[in-house]
């Protein structure tokens, strides 16, 4: 029995419709688009791309779907940090080496891939949108540089599929975003990488500092400089002395600082006010000359009439009531000469108070505004110090609330060998402050050999100045960042540290 092969009409049509297609390029390109409709085109929340013409064996398929895992707690998280996975697009958050949240993600696209290395959360913003892609929305916006790649709401097609940001599912992203603050860490790598506790005797040792503060409320004059501001009248009383943790005295240097802009700022009004009132004061006896001027004029005038009166006498009455006006004018003129001399006199003394007054208050003023750069300075001491090695640089950068510290020599044992890109985070601290808890995760970077976080960390030993400095601010939320790299070109101002590993 012969057999018989059936073929479709949907089967017939496809058939003749290709042989047309071989015949006719016109009648091929229209098949390839038809064709191409049929599958979702490049999702994305910018600009819509131009149709897809390629064949079913090129075509993007979905990677295996993750699950969502939302954060129990909506308080920030501190230090938080975020691992981002390329290859399992996928991101997770890590509270110590806790896993609190997970959730799938679309980086992005050939053509506008994501840069992987480690990162600092810049700017949060709950709408935001784009500048570079015609104003797309960007939903709980975290930036993670400056040049356009964030952390956000957006499509997830389960495949790479954005312009470089990080997309996430929306509720996720509302609820990350509450966990985070400006700082927080963001590490993007190939493989998802884990944090893992880790202890080392090269790590920072918090350095405990003594404060001396006075007894008593101080009160402060004009022109008082800050110092004075801050100890004021009680440096003749015994000054009591309290030793402190890292960020203890951080925090007691920022509420320092705030007394001493909250004094300066008080003295500064009052030396204002008390400036306008000696300018006031040196208006009116300005005004008292020009009256005084007036009167003097005035009995000029009376003298020259009493002395026609003498000269128009006729009879002795006549002369001697003459001479007798005279002699009043006269006495009147020697007073008016007299109070014109007491009020130039008193317009000079008036006049130099005013300019003291106002010099004393421009003193002040000054003293406020340095007062103010301090406290500002004292408030991003309490911020996580961050601290990069670079064995490229063969330098310590120290920087502190996203502004630069300062920069120290570094030693780094074997300077020819890779030393790998590893993040130590300290992430808790005893009751005293005087012990840290650390964590560590290693960024891979292609064609780099695996080295050990110790060993790396093991080759590294700071200056005095940079060691000193580190010790001075080892609370929970210091990171330290080693690295064969150098500084990137994205490092810089209003950012932490951005290592960039591709």
């Amino acid at each position: 029995m012969s057999r018989v092969r059936v073929v479709s009409s949907r089967t017939r049509w496809a058939m003749a419709l290709g042989a047309v297609a071989l015949a006719c390029p016109a009648v091929a390109m229209w098949t390839a688009a038809a064709e191409a409709q049929q599958w979702p085109r490049w999702p994305s929340e910018y600009a819509a791309p131009a149709p897809r013409l390629q064949p079913p064996a090129v075509r993007r398929t979905p990677t295996v779907s993750q699950p969502l895992l939302l954060p129990v707690s909506s308080a920030p998280i501190e230090p938080l940090l975020a691992v981002v996975s390329i290859n399992r697009q996928t991101v997770a958050i890590y509270d110590g080496t806790l896993k609190v949240a997970e959730a799938p993600i679309s980086s992005g696209q050939p053509g506008h891939k994501t840069p992987t290395g480690v990162f600092s959360v810049l700017q949060k913003a709950r709408y935001h949108e784009s500048n570079i892609y015609s104003g797309a929305p960007m939903p709980f916006m975290q930036r993670l540089t400056w040049s356009g790649i964030a952390l956000h709401a957006g499509q997830l097609p389960g495949y790479p599929a954005s312009h470089g940001c990080i997309r996430l599912p929306h509720q996720f992203a509302e609820r990350l975003f509450g966990l985070t603050r400006v700082g927080a860490r963001v590490v993007v790598a190939h493989d998802p990488v884990v944090p893992a506790a880790i202890a080392h005797e090269r790590l920072p040792v918090p350095k405990f500092t003594e404060i001396d503060e006075p007894p008593a409320k101080t009160v402060t004059s004009a022109l008082s400089p800050v110092s004075t501001a801050i100890v004021g009248s009680a440096q003749a009383a015994p000054l009591s002395s309290t030793l402190l943790s890292p960020k203890k005295a951080a925090e007691f240097e920022k509420r320092r600082a705030a007394k001493a802009v909250a004094e300066l700022q008080m003295a500064t009004k009052s030396a204002l006010q008390a400036s306008v009132a000696a300018s006031a004061a040196a208006e009116d006896a300005k005004m008292a000359i020009r009256a005084t001027e007036i009167a003097l004029d005035e009995q000029r005038r009376l003298l020259r009439r009493a002395q026609d009166m003498v000269m128009a006498a006729q009879g002795d009455e006549d002369r001697v009531q003459g001479w007798a006006s005279l002699a009043v004018a006269e006495e009147d003129l020697g007073d008016a000469m007299r109070a014109i001399d007491a009020a130039r006199r008193a317009e000079a003394k008036a006049s130099d108070q005013a300019l003291a007054v106002a010099v004393a208050a421009r003193r002040a003023e000054d003293a406020a505004i340095a007062a103010e750069e301090q406290a500002r300075v004292a408030a991003k001491g309490t911020d996580p110090l961050t601290v990069f090695v670079s064995r490229k640089e063969n330098r310590a950068f120290l920087r502190q609330g996203l502004q630069p510290l300062m920069e120290g020599e570094v030693t780094i044992e074997d300077m020819t060998a890779p030393i790998g890109t590893h993040v130590f985070t300290a992430v808790d601290a005893d009751d005293s402050g005087a012990a840290l808890t650390w964590t560590v995760v290693t960024v891979p970077d292609t064609g780099q050999p695996d080295i050990a976080p110790a060993a790396a960390l093991g080759r590294v030993t700071f200056a005095p100045k940079p060691a000193d400095e580190i010790a001075r601010r080892a609370w929970p939320g210091v990171t330290i960042i080693v690295s064969d790299h150098g500084l990137s070109s994205e490092t810089g101002k209003g950012t932490d540290f951005v290592v960039l590993t591709r």
